[in-house]
């Protein structure tokens, strides 16, 4: 097994011949010039002056040597270039022992220490005798923090100065052909794995830019001007970013970026006015920590529940300040209030599904009012109540959102009675029908808007199989969607049961997102066959299409389809899913991303398989909303499937309709192209 084959299994998460070793493929993983130096001279190699790569900590390109003496797999792809002698400049470490400079980085000597100017001719940093790396000395945006003049300022901070190879030798209009060349050259004379140092760094460059303090300040007391920095600073790193991967990405292996985020512990802040447009707020303290919580808004405050030992008030307009009340909330709770209490429900483990409700007048000293959910007649014995919401639905009727570990999300609708403390349950139903935790819907959150609406949302997991298999909780928000009782009763069978007691739509405010409509309509669809539909094509699309099932016994959409076939996600209609009892009302609605990629990473997964009623002669109406990896489908207003997707290839990008068992209808499509709700991304928008 070459070093590159075994680097590459290791990401694909299989088992190569041997562990994969790094040494120098990145900054964080090489070694100080001096050290490199003293480790050859224990290593028995010839003494060679090393080539200093990064000025500013003084790090030293691992030769070919070292790296055969190591078994070393990786390299990084700066080593493909500035190979030449005219590229290097002698100099001196601070030992005295004699090295090589990049020749567009030569330190300047002045009195007690070496100083590095700009292009500009300005002293960006400094190295004073007898310290062992540069340090910053200039910070271009710490007086008038202007960040208009944002490209300027970035050739006036260290590392622009000191940049290594290839350095400038990339700059000016051949720059991205010699790039290219380069790392096609270097790809050709090695099979270790290249790494492709590209940065992109937001809170780094925020601290060169800025100074620590000026920008620390910035984030916190000014955040609207935080992200109009951070706004502009990722719209040019999303233009460097495809510069680079268009010209090296054919020759690299892997990608590096690099940034202290700062984020290794607290909860994530939000804020948006439509529930389609975000913005990122500084984070909770680290001190709020613990499992699943929820919020309420109250009056005057917001109050934050977490699983453990605390609640949390805030009352400034941007969240900030915190008040900690030391409470018991023990697992996943729900905070709310009416009337002259507060009520806490939290799960309460066992063989029945079950809450227990707690309440309190000021947040501090908390009654325990026994179980307010105990259900062993809906759920399968252990299904818990984790992730727990009860939102007023209307109609004198409460909805419980919650997760259960072993069958996903769910739902509860029925009465809720604080005089007793007790919910009665009249319908349950599930928002997922396949694997838990594995590419589709988790834990949900939800609240009741101004105008009464009812909106839930839920995390969207991953779907890649890792650490044997476990997978990894990593997640993204789903569309917000509106839940409503229905006005109708739908397929009361043998059991007397509603198939579809909770309502799903999205809401209305994702139509602001769409643009370049395709309208489509009367296509008849033979028995048997798929029709590609070539005017409709994307990555980040809402389709709105109305499908009349005529004679077919299976009838659907293939979307996210490469023209081969190869990767394609299948939405489809099963007209015979029952039989009796339930006549030809109860239907089956379907998502199958067995062919959606063609990943080794992605986890092997079942279709998601979920009811759907239709009244008699009543067309399929579906809203499907694709956002590249993401596949969300909403059916008549009554069934919402959720799943990943993970297309690989650049043209997996089309639509098609088909039937099967006999003739079908598209009665109408519309495509509209999604707009991004990121600045940073506006030129992706339609690709």
């Amino acid at each position: 097994m070459t070093p590159r084959e075994r680097v590459l299994e290791s990401l694909n998460h299989r088992q190569p011949d041997r562990a994969a070793i790094d040494f120098g493929s990145h900054r964080s993983s090489s070694i100080a010039a001096i050290a490199y130096v003293k480790l050859r001279e224990v290593l028995g190699l010839e003494f060679r002056p090393p080539r200093v790569y990064d000025m500013v900590q003084q790090l030293a390109i691992v030769e070919e040597d070292v790296l055969d003496r190591f078994g070393i797999d990786t390299i990084e792809m700066g080593r493909g270039f500035a190979l030449d002698d005219e590229h290097w400049v002698d100099w001196t470490l601070p030992d005295g022992t004699p090295c090589q400079v990049p020749a567009w980085a030569v330190p300047e000597r002045q009195e007690g220490m070496w100083v590095m100017r700009a292009t500009s001719g300005r002293i960006v940093a400094k190295m004073p005798d007898g310290v062992l790396y540069f340090e910053q000395c200039h910070w271009p945006l710490a007086e008038d923090g202007d960040p208009a003049r944002l490209e300027e300022a970035l050739g006036e901070i260290m590392w622009a100065a000191l940049r290594g190879p290839p350095g400038p030798l990339a700059d000016g209009p051949d720059g991205v052909k010699l790039l290219a060349d380069g790392a096609r050259r270097f790809r050709q004379r090695t099979d270790r794995a290249i790494v492709g140092l590209f940065g992109g760094n937001l809170m780094e460059l925020g601290q060169f830019l800025y100074r620590m303090d000026n920008f620390l300040m910035l984030l916190a007391g000014d955040p609207d001007r935080a992200h109009d920095f951070l706004d502009r600073m990722t719209a040019i790193h999303m233009a460097n970013l495809e510069r680079f991967l268009g010209a090296v990405g054919p020759y690299i292996d892997i990608i590096g970026f690099g940034d202290d985020l700062g984020t290794q512990n607290g909860r994530g802040h939000a804020v948006s006015e439509d529930l389609v447009h975000w913005r990122d707020l500084p984070m909770l303290p680290t001190s709020i920590h613990g499992g699943t919580g929820q919020v309420w808004v109250d009056d005057d405050r917001v109050i934050l529940g977490v699983a453990g030992t605390k609640i949390a008030t805030a009352s400034d307009p941007m969240l900030l300040d915190w008040t900690e009340h030391p409470v018991k909330s023990g697992a996943d709770n729900f905070i709310w209030r009416e009337g002259d209490y507060y009520y806490l429900t939290r799960t309460k483990h066992g063989r029945t599904t079950s809450l227990e409700i707690l309440r309190s007048k000021d947040l501090d000293k908390w009654e325990s009012m026994g179980r307010y959910l105990d259900d062993g007649h809906f759920t399968e014995p252990g299904t818990d109540c984790s992730c727990n919401n009860i939102l007023d639905i209307g109609d004198g009727k409460h909805l419980i959102l919650f997760f259960s570990h072993n069958q996903g999300p769910k739902y509860y609708i029925g009465k809720s009675d604080l005089e007793t403390c007790r919910f009665t349950v009249e319908e349950h139903g599930r928002m997922i029908y396949g694997p838990v935790m594995r590419g589709s819907l988790h834990a949900p959150t939800g609240f009741v808007d101004p105008n009464g609406r009812c909106v839930g949302m839920w995390n969207i997991m991953e779907s890649l199989a890792a650490d044997n298999f476990r997978g990894t909780k990593g997640g993204v928000m789903s569309l917000p969607r509106r839940l409503f009782l229905g006005d109708d009763r739908t397929g009361r069978g043998f059991d007397k049961r509603e198939l579809h007691p909770l309502r799903v739509e999205p809401i209305e405010e994702l139509k602001k997102l769409r643009f370049n409509p395709v309208k489509i309509a009367d296509v008849d669809i033979p028995a048997n066959e798929e029709k590609i539909l070539p005017e409709v094509k994307g990555r980040a699309m809402e389709l709105e299409a109305v499908i009349d099932p005529g004679e077919a016994t299976e009838v659907g959409l293939r979307v996210l389809r490469s023209p081969d076939g190869k990767e394609q996600t299948t939405i489809s209609l099963f007209m015979h899913a029952w039989a009796w009892p339930w006549g030809s009302d109860k239907r089956e609605l379907m998502i199958d991303v067995t062919r959606a990629s063609l990943n080794p990473a992605v986890a092997a997964r079942t279709p998601e398989i979920g009811p759907l009623y239709l009244k008699k002669d009543e067309p399929l109406r579906l809203r499907v909303f694709i956002d590249r990896s993401i596949v969300e489908v909403f059916a008549n207003g009554r069934q919402c499937l959720t799943l990943r997707a993970y297309p690989t290839l650049k043209d997996s990008t089309g639509v098609s309709v088909f039937a099967r068992g006999g003739q079908a209808k598209l009665v109408s499509l519309t495509a509209h192209q999604m707009k991004t709700i990121w600045p940073e991304l506006k030129s992706r928008e339609g690709l």
